[in-house]
């Protein structure tokens, strides 16, 4: 349980609650279970910023991870409502669905994101390397292309992208991206390939 605490008592902070100034903190607050410290928490700062939408896809995000499927269902429907033109908060419920293995409503909000700002590449690069990491990339990959056409030249980005295909086992998609970066490349970025290979063992 203790690992848990030290991004519990951030949560805590950002929300502006103090443990020894809030009455309604039990002493005892986190040795119940992770599920219901979590629910306490995005219900107590929920009460503060009951109308961002970004906050609600995060409580949302919190609720899933807990179990509550409803009140999660909920809170991005208000999210999506309030945050309708705000291409961060379909990519923070994009997130969340993520991470409940939930790939077609994640693919959904990720499009609604991607719609909105299809030229915002930190976006579509965040997006390319939640769902690459995830385990989907085929999606991951659409959206890290959507991100490297907006600055095909950026090699910095190409690598990054290989090694979210090392990491899921993509070693032809990585070769691609790889293939990218080291076109007219010194030996700066040859080295860095090279490391990215090594920091995978040379596993396939």
């Amino acid at each position: 349980m203790n690992a848990w605490k030290p991004a519990l008592l951030a949560l805590l902070a950002a929300a502006g609650l103090r443990a020894q100034g809030d009455p309604g903190l039990d002493p005892g607050f986190f040795d119940h279970d992770p599920r219901t410290i979590m629910v306490s928490c995005a219900d107590k700062a929920r009460a503060e910023h009951p109308g961002d939408s970004r906050m609600l896809a995060d409580f949302g995000r919190i609720y899933l991870a807990a179990g509550e499927r409803e009140r999660a269902l909920e809170a991005f429907r208000r999210a999506a409502r309030i945050g309708a033109r705000d291409a961060t908060t379909h990519s923070l419920i994009a997130r969340a669905w993520l991470a409940d293995g939930a790939k077609a409503e994640a693919v959904a909000e990720a499009k609604a994101a991607a719609d909105l700002e299809p030229r915002d590449k930190a976006l579509l690069r965040s997006l390319g390397l939640q769902f690459s990491d995830a385990g989907y990339p085929e999606e991951g990959g659409r959206f890290m292309e959507q991100a490297y056409a907006l600055e095909p030249s950026n090699r910095e980005l190409a690598v990054e992208f290989g090694r979210a295909c090392l990491r899921a086992r993509q070693p032809d998609r990585a070769a691609v991206w790889f293939r990218r970066a080291l076109t007219g490349a010194g030996s700066d970025v040859y080295r860095t390939v090279g490391l990215a290979y090594a920091e995978r063992g040379a596993r396939p």
